[in-house]
């Protein structure tokens, strides 16, 4: 097989900037620990907070649909 090569697609670092650096903390054992719980809280708080929502807004809904109507 032949490699064919494209001019145009070559990789040169030479002529690229640097952007950003950023410095990434190690994790340590604390944080490792808590994160179930956090991220067991998180979903509480978006998921089941959505539900919770609609339940009492359809709710609240129905109960003034039934004043309106009395």
């Amino acid at each position: 097989m032949a490699t064919r090569k494209n001019p145009q697609a070559t990789f040169n670092i030479e002529n690229m900037d640097l952007h950003k650096v950023e410095y990434q903390r190690t994790k340590d054992g604390d944080e490792k620990a808590l994160r179930p719980h956090k991220e067991r809280l998180n979903f509480s708080i978006n998921e089941m907070g959505t539900y919770v929502f609609g339940f009492v807004f359809l709710a609240a809904a129905a109960v003034y649909c039934f004043w309106v109507l009395q």
